[in-house]
């Protein structure tokens, strides 16, 4: 099978809006991160795959991992597809980032016959509503609910004055019906809600019908489960398959700093079967499969500090899409037996290359692979990432405080 990757940092964007959102025109500083994300799902893609932008970037600003993948710009792609015989588009497929109406256009508008799920069914997956009723605490005393779905601004007010006589003291995020990875998002304290805080709860409710209420913890660990829904041989219906799982690294307020990955036997794996995450996890999977979803689909489970205990919490974020993790794992091949890597994501500005080059001058044997252009078609990029090579998993831990991320196993 030749596969046609279909890039889309918009995704959320796109599910906010609903069928026949536009987005409009992009302002440049975003449409320049857009871009320079996009060139990511080219790393781990198979010979004879297409990757699908707005724009092909030079060959000469990539970096030797992307140097080999056809990038090619969608009317252009769209327009050498057409000149093809029937017999010659057998065996193409179309991988979006995540399906939507638009996702699904390209397909109707390429003639490809496969199965695309119902746009609406991946908007309803994606949703704080259908993750609320699976997002438990699991601890020694058992499983209960965590946060909390509210519909008007009396439900927040609700939900933050019980929070607050509950005793808890670490302060409260609400997150909108589409929100992850730490965006689209209002952290605070109290009970009271400010003008500001009040005007963005509006919005929200306006927008997306609900937003989503947690207490704010003390993270110890955090891990995306990479899962696959496909449709099954015969018979009809589905099945589902466990794709691999990768540590999340992030910083101080819940962004996306990274991804840690193993290049032999992963005990990670077992430790969240045994904390009765992966089974849950499983759960939401074949929910999701049994309203129609399918394709890839990402879970964020925790480790947390709560009530003065450490509990599990095994569904922290619903994706029904692909993942930074999901693309992490094709990294995988970059890894040598017992080797641990970390992938590694950050603004250009932040000076963290000099620090990983100061860094690697200490540890012998650590290996540093650039994932993205320095430069891109004659600008400097925004955005940088590296995977990050060590010949151990204490190493690496090493070297991640060094750069200031704290990975804990």
């Amino acid at each position: 099978m030749r596969v046609i990757h279909l890039p889309d940092p918009l995704f959320e964007q796109r599910l906010e809006r609903g069928a026949g959102g536009e987005l409009g025109a992009l302002p440049a500083g975003v449409a320049e991160r857009v871009e320079e994300l996009s060139l990511l799902s080219g790393l781990g893609v198979s010979a004879g795959d297409v990757v699908l932008v707005e724009r092909v970037p030079l060959a000469g600003e990539l970096p030797e991992l992307l140097r080999g993948v056809r990038f090619e710009c969608v009317e252009d792609f769209c327009g050498w597809f057409g000149g093809l015989t029937v017999g010659e588009r057998v065996g193409w497929q179309v991988q979006p980032w995540g399906w939507s109406e638009w996702s699904a256009g390209l397909v109707r508008r390429l003639g490809i016959r496969q199965v695309v799920p119902d746009p609406e069914v991946v908007r309803v997956v994606n949703s704080r509503e259908f993750s609320a009723s699976e997002d438990v605490l699991l601890s020694a005393g058992g499983e209960g609910l965590f946060g909390r779905l509210c519909r008007s601004v009396g439900e927040v007010e609700l939900f933050l004055g019980e929070l607050a006589g509950s005793g808890h003291e670490g302060g409260w995020v609400l997150k909108s019906n589409f929100s992850h990875a730490a965006r689209n998002r209002l952290v605070g304290r109290g009970e009271e809600l400010g003008e500001r805080e009040r005007g963005w709860l509006l919005r929200r409710l306006e927008r997306g019908g609900c937003v989503y209420g947690e207490p704010w913890v003390e993270r110890l660990g955090e891990c995306g489960l990479q899962w696959e829904v496909v449709e099954a041989e015969a018979g009809g219906g589905w099945r589902v398959w466990f794709v691999g799982a990768a540590d999340l690294l992030t910083d101080v307020g819940g962004e996306y700093r990274g991804s840690v990955l193993s290049g032999g036997c992963d005990p990670r794996v077992r430790w969240w079967e045994s904390s009765g995450a992966v089974g849950v996890s499983r759960r939401v999977v074949e929910r999701a499969a049994g309203l129609g979803f399918r394709g890839p689909l990402g879970i964020d489970c925790m480790r947390i500090r709560f009530g003065g205990r450490e509990c599990v919490r095994p569904v922290h974020d619903v994706n029904g899409r692909q993942t930074m993790g999901r693309l992490a794992l094709r990294l995988g091949g970059q890894l040598r037996g017992g080797e641990w890597g970390a992938w590694l994501h950050f603004p250009a500005e932040s000076g963290v290359m000099r620090l990983i080059s100061h860094v690697q001058e200490g540890h012998a044997g650590l290996r540093v692979v650039s994932t993205s252009a320095e430069v891109l078609n004659a600008r400097p990029a925004r955005l940088r990432s590296w995977l990050v090579i060590a010949e151990d998993s204490g190493k690496l831990r090493s070297v991640l405080s060094e750069l200031g991320c704290d990975w804990r196993e």
